[in-house]
Order: structure tokens, then C-alpha cells, then sequence
């Protein structure tokens, strides 16, 4: 394991979940916690799965992923 990979992912998600709580605290429901650098900012939920959003088969992330051995359910 990588020390600042860690470091990294253990930051985020100590923003993320400070994020949550700040959002009970503050009387806010039914929101996600989202990064906006350099703030966290509160999405409704309706406005994060209220549209469809697609990743592009060609992407970085989908080639990675499919590199690794990862299936999207396409044959062959």
C-alpha cells in the first residue's frame, strides 16, 4: 500500500463524512455530500438521480477497469 494513497482516501473521506454531519446538523435531508473543490457542497438527491449520466466506454476508468478483469455485462 502507498502511505499517501491511504493518506489521501482517509482525508476524503473525513471531508465526506464532516460533510454529513455538518449537513444533519444544519437541518439539511435527503442530500448527498459532493467534493466542489475546494468546498463541500449539499446536492438533493432528486438532483443527483434525476438524470441519467454515462461514462464513456472509451474513458481511462472503463479501459482500466475492463484491464483488471471487470465485466459490464457486455458479451464476449
Amino acid at each position: 500500500m502507498v502511505l499517501g494513497h491511504l493518506l489521501r482516501g482517509a482525508t476524503l473521506g473525513n471531508r465526506f463524512g464532516a460533510g454529513a454531519v455538518r449537513a444533519l446538523e444544519e437541518g439539511h435531508g435527503g442530500v448527498m455530500v459532493a467534493l466542489n473543490e475546494p468546498n463541500v457542497e449539499y446536492v438533493p438527491l432528486l438532483d443527483a438521480i434525476g438524470a441519467l449520466r454515462t461514462v464513456p466506454l472509451d474513458c481511462d476508468t472503463v479501459i482500466a477497469a475492463r484491464g483488471i478483469g471487470i465485466s459490464f455485462g457486455e458479451e464476449g
